[in-house]
């Protein structure tokens, strides 16, 4: 004991003065926190997709020169459908009267990228009587009677792109994709669309307006969870507190832990503002995992507290009330638990950063943040928290006699006692059960998209679904080749776009493909000229080009072809896309495209909405893997370091390996698949699920300097850090459980997750430390 309050010295004097000058401290620490409250007016959210974007990765900075290079804007979709059933068709007259009216408003509104809109208004129909007037399209062809307006109709119909891009045949649903400058934040972006369709009003009663796309849900998804988050982590605090006081059963025990989760979180979120690192949906865990650890270590104080205190109220004196009693218990209960609330704290902040090693800065910053909240938190043990107790009535910190759950108190307290005398008997079951959870490991697989992180009954979820039922798809993988100068309006190179157009609508999940050699189809028909392309001769080809320069503007052919036909890009839609999909279009077009493009001389990659989103998922559940590695191997080697013991460290790590194995295992066989929020319960289970076996242990050796038996250690182990490691999984299990009542699949997830790692930490430790704890080992 005294080699381990040597390693602590420094904290133990801090707590005494604190405990001394209580309210020099408190107010210090007020104070303080004024100035990390601050931090909170410089405080960005960025929980856009685009926040977490790995910008080092090849995918992701191809897709930015390529916007450079074909002048894309930022994107939305307006999505229009009959509001009832039975409604006009959007092929009738009063539906293309309304999208052509629709189009002519958001030409209006300000921030435009030309062409600004592009709808059934961006295909032409027919050829203009002179070269000095514009090609008339869908949207504004004149006709005379109902007849050459059905003649209209059905070439709508037959028009390839226009019915898979911006109406259906059947006149139930149409589309217009709005483009805005890339200067404009995307969030007010949206928000002013939204206005503009809200402002519309009663001129709705006919059709319904409705915005979504890849970018939509990028930027909207991150507002959901904090919103979502914001509901839920209120509730989840209050049942953690109704937990603690159940559990500790005083009013201290539960305003101590709480003010410290407090604490911790409003200090390490004031510090990012002050330092401008931003809110992402990587770091929106930061308060859950910060009240976490605040609240462990103040349950394993106040248990040695309450032990103390009860202990001198059932002395000759009696009940001892006095602040000098109080401090002098509270500092003889971090003497004893201290050692153990250091280690803890200082091997989770240290195996948080390694995700510094993450190829993507918020994860880098999740990691560092994090560290620096452990910490504080452990600082606010030893100083800030000391302050307050002290000034606590003491009939605040002592638990009642008569408990409020007697009958169900005495439940686990048996159910740990046999826990431990069978813990001889569960090597061998415990071996298969993690040999049967092999299998799942295996089958354990990634699946992510943005839209499906939200509500399934959102409205956007909804709309989007709708539009890929009935369109070519809201993503696009973006195949760009490039070549020699005017390659691209050759023969050879318009055959090598023919034929990589061929093997990329066979492939999985798409819905179509466009492309400068789709626009010059749409004008050859009208110039006498049948299909393919790559049959005309070079000087046909680039006076089709130019036509099709002419009737659909430069702007419009400039997003897939550069100015000197050295560059082409193959628009590939996708239905309902997600990272497997992501995945198996991006083999398929390996497969079939990059032979051939070699073979012509042309160098090819990928770029776009879908590859991006693919590398986002991609990235960070790669990086939350992996740091499973590094977390594990930096607390072994910190624990090694501590503890001078190889033995003693793998020990400590048996209870949270096997509890991420069986929990991995689960969602393997129940085909749950990992995803960005998911995939972050591990990292977070080892660095709070330590706790468990660490205090354990820290018990037990010192129930073991004074007891020469083995299960009377064990057995009064159990009876001081037993009961604050049972009242930490209680609380944190149940609390974590809460968020499974979120609408949203991520929030919803790691909730549950959360929930189930802290008992089944509590498990493992009851079951597998004691069988691990040897004589020869621990003694």
């Amino acid at each position: 004991m005294r080699g381990r309050e040597t390693e602590i010295r420094i904290l133990l004097r801090l707590s005494e003065h604190a405990t001394r000058r209580p309210v020099l401290w408190i107010a210090a620490f007020l104070l303080l926190t004024l100035v990390c409250l601050s931090g909170f007016t410089r405080l960005r959210i960025r929980t856009d997709g685009s926040a977490v974007y790995p910008t080092a990765n090849p995918v992701i900075q191809d897709t930015i020169r390529d916007r450079v290079t074909f002048r894309d804007p930022r994107e939305l979709i307006l999505l229009v459908t009959p509001t009832r059933e039975e409604g006009p068709s959007l092929l009738s007259l009063e539906g293309i009267t309304y999208l052509r009216s629709i189009r002519d408003a958001l030409l209006e509104l300000e921030g435009l990228h030309p062409p600004g809109v592009l709808s059934l208004g961006t295909i032409p129909d027919g050829m203009p009587r002179s070269i000095s007037r514009p090609f008339p399209t869908f949207l504004d062809t004149t006709f005379r009677d109902a007849g050459e307006f059905d003649a209209m109709l059905e070439r709508i119909r037959q028009n390839r792109i226009a019915s898979g891009l911006f109406v259906t045949p059947d006149g139930t649903a149409a589309a217009l994709y709005v483009g805005f400058r890339n200067d404009l934040e995307p969030r007010g972006t949206i928000e002013e669309l939204r206005s503009w369709i809200d402002s519309r009003g009663e001129e709705e009663e006919t059709f319904r307006l409705r915005l979504l796309g890849p970018l939509v849900a990028e930027t909207m998804l991150g507002e959901k969870v904090l919103g979502d988050l914001a509901r839920l982590i209120p509730v989840m605090v209050a049942v953690i507190a109704v937990l603690l006081l159940l559990s500790l059963g005083t009013p201290g025990g539960v305003l101590v832990p709480m003010t410290a989760a407090v604490a911790s979180i409003l200090w390490i979120l004031g510090i990012m503002g002050h330092v401008g690192s931003p809110v992402t949906l990587v770091s929106t865990v930061l308060p859950v995992l910060l009240m976490a650890m605040s609240i462990t270590d103040e349950v394993h104080l106040l248990e040695r507290i309450q032990a103390h205190l009860s202990d001198g109220a059932r002395g000759e004196g009696g009940s001892d009330h006095s602040r000098e009693n109080t401090r002098r218990v509270l500092l003889a209960s971090l003497r004893e638990v201290g050692s153990p609330i250091v280690a803890t704290s200082v091997t989770t902040a240290i195996a948080f950063l390694s995700f510094l090693s993450a190829s993507m800065s918020p994860v880098r910053d999740f990691g560092l943040f994090a560290s620096v909240g452990i910490l504080l938190a452990m600082m606010f043990t030893f100083t800030f928290i000391p302050a307050l107790i002290v000034l606590l009535p003491a009939r605040w910190l002592l638990p009642r006699e008569r408990s409020l759950l007697p009958g169900l108190r005495s439940i686990p307290r048996i159910w740990e006692r046999g826990a431990i005398r069978q813990s001889n008997r569960v090597l061998l079951p415990a071996t298969v059960l993690l040999a049967v959870g092999l299998p799942g490991l295996l089958l354990l697989r990634v699946e992510d998209s943005w839209v499906r992180n939200f509500d399934p009954d959102d409205p956007l979820v909804v709309a989007d679904r709708e539009f890929n039922e009935r369109f070519w798809g809201t993503y696009r993988y973006d195949v760009v080749f490039r070549g020699e100068p005017w390659f691209f309006y050759t023969p050879e190179g318009v055959a090598l776009l023919e034929e990589c157009a061929r093997v990329a609508e066979a492939g999985p999940h798409v819905g179509g493909t466009f492309g400068h050699v789709s626009l010059m189809e749409e004008v050859a028909d009208e110039y006498g000229e049948e299909p393919p392309v790559s049959a005309l001769s070079e000087r046909q080809i680039r006076r089709l080009g130019a036509w099709a320069e002419i009737a659909l503007g430069r702007p419009l052919l400039a997003r897939v072809i550069s100015g000197n036909g050295s560059t082409a890009r193959m628009r590939v839609f996708v239905k309902d896309a997600d990272y497997p999909r992501g995945l198996a279009l991006e083999a398929h077009l390996r497969e079939g495209l990059t032979g051939r493009a070699e073979a012509a001389g042309v160098q090819i990659h990928f770029s776009g909405d879908l590859p991006s989103a693919v590398e986002v998922v991609r990235d960070i559940v790669t990086n939350q893997l992996r740091s499973i590695g590094w977390t594990l191997v930096g607390i072994a080697a910190l624990l090694l370091i501590v503890f001078r013991n190889l033995r003693t460290a793998l020990i400590l790590l048996i209870p949270v390996i096997v509890a991420n194995w069986l929990l991995l295992a689960g969602l393997g066989y129940l085909r749950v698949p990992l995803g960005i929020a998911s995939s972050m319960f591990a990292s977070l289970t080892i660095g709070v699920g330590i706790d468990y076996p660490l205090h354990l242990l820290h018990a037990y050796r010192r129930h073991r300097s004074s007891s020469p038996d083995r299960d009377a250690a064990l057995e009064g182990a159990l009876g001081t850090a037993g009961r604050a490691i049972r009242w930490n999984a209680i609380a944190l299990g149940v609390g974590f459980a809460v968020l499974g009542v979120s609408g949203l699949p991520p929030n919803r997830a790691l909730g549950l997750l959360l929930g189930a790692a802290m008992f089944l930490c509590y498990g493992s430790t009851l079951f597998f430390l004691p069988r691990f704890v040897s004589r020869r080992g621990e003694g």
